[in-house]
């Protein structure tokens, strides 16, 4: 099998998956179709060609007719449903004289991925046998006799297993034989079309718009995608909190609601600190002509080297406002970790600390590394945003950021 057929089997196998969804809803008794009473048991549990469009333009999102239209002679064409009156039509129709049921989950794609010609053979042979014969004009007849020959050494087996699925046959009610022949006769119509139908499986599907339609609805898509872009970016992240609370979508989904109030948490605390959440025009400093070194360390979230007093060199202005922020980003920080380790040793603590450094990941602690996890998380690192250490870096940052101004 070639990449360009290993690639056709997998997106066919995700589609014939799609609709065998959508088959098992319409098939379900609570959201299901409603089969009404027909006096005629041949039309028990059938439905006509109208009831399966109605029902897919009311339970799958779709106002146009036309491609509800389209899903119907596609779940025919695979052979999720059949026509019992009138079978040999190979198309869809809306016509009140046409009926159909649905294929049983034995024929569906997925649970016979691929036949033989013994079994294709056996379904000729019993054909044959209930016609006295095929015709010489029926193109099924060249088949029959194609497979004759190949499977000489088997057709003798073929011709038993035939007539013993007839005998079997033919202790069923009228009604129940004529539905498993068509149920049959569906399947083989998908494996082994004969005459110039296509071939249900490699050919190409049957396009419900036109090549220059589908360019149009590309092109409608690219401008909506324009208008939308431009209008969000003539606002910011005040503006967008609002409309987000409001929305109604996110009312009907609380876990999706919590979710985004915890994202636009994250980017109004990060706002100043993520240029990519600001959107602003900064000056790029790899293109300008003179290198300004300042704007380097102003913008630096990292580890800086703006000064070497103390444990560690004295962070940026917006590095210490960005520790404020969380505790992972003060230990995320080389920097952060040493003036916290620094505060610590005053507060004869540090050996929590250095017990979270020996294992920083918190999915693997015991409890006792989550107990000191916790331990430096909700008490030191508190105590250490309101210590005279951590106003001596800010002080020391918004000094040298004034400074790296004034130049």
């Amino acid at each position: 099998m070639s990449g360009m057929e290993s690639l056709d089997l997998q997106y066919r196998s995700l589609q014939t998956h799609k609709m065998e969804q959508i088959i098992g809803q319409m098939n379900s008794k609570k959201t299901g179709i409603t089969h009404e009473f027909q006096p005629d048991p041949y039309l028990h549990y059938a439905f006509q060609g109208g009831t399966i469009v109605s029902w897919l333009q009311e339970n799958i999102p779709t106002d146009n007719e036309q491609e509800a239209l389209h899903m119907t002679e596609l779940f025919l064409f695979y052979g999720y449903i059949f026509r019992i009156t009138d079978s040999s039509q190979p198309y869809f129709k809306l016509n009140k004289t046409y009926w159909y049921r649905f294929q049983a989950p034995f024929y569906w794609l997925s649970k016979i991925s691929k036949v033989d010609d013994i079994d294709y053979s056996i379904y000729l042979m019993k054909k044959n046998l209930r016609k006295g014969g095929f015709q010489t004009t029926d193109p099924e007849n060249h088949i029959f006799t194609e497979l004759s020959k190949s499977l000489n050494h088997k057709w003798k087996i073929i011709e038993l297993q035939a007539a013993e699925q007839l005998r079997l046959e033919r202790k069923r009610d009228e009604v129940d034989r004529n539905i498993l022949r068509l149920q049959e006769e569906a399947f083989w119509k998908v494996y082994r079309p004969k005459g110039k139908v296509k071939y249900r499986l490699t050919d190409a599907l049957p396009r419900n718009f036109t090549l220059k339609q589908i360019q149009v609805r590309r092109e409608q898509m690219r401008n909506k995608m324009l208008e939308e872009k431009k209008q969000l970016e003539g606002q910011d992240v005040s503006s967008i909190v609002p409309e987000l609370q409001t929305d109604p979508l996110l009312s009907s989904h609380r876990g999706d609601k919590k979710s985004i109030e915890l994202i636009i948490l994250y980017a109004t605390n990060h706002v100043n600190y993520d240029n990519l959440i600001n959107g602003d025009s900064m000056k790029n400093n790899w293109f300008a002509s003179e290198k300004d070194t300042s704007v380097w360390e102003d913008d630096n979230t990292v580890c800086s080297q703006t000064g070497v007093t103390g444990p560690a060199p004295y962070p940026t202005l917006k590095q210490v406002r960005l520790w404020g922020t969380s505790m992972n980003h003060l230990i995320r920080d080389e920097n952060g970790q040493k003036w916290l380790e620094h505060f610590m040793q005053k507060e004869y603590s540090c050996e929590n600390f250095r017990f979270l450094q020996a294992n920083p990941n918190p999915f693997c602690f015991d409890l006792a590394q989550e107990h000191i996890y916790n331990l430096v998380r909700t008490d030191s690192y508190a105590r250490f945003l309101r210590s005279s250490d951590y106003l001596t870096l800010l002080n020391n940052a918004m000094k040298a950021s004034s400074t790296h101004q004034t130049k």
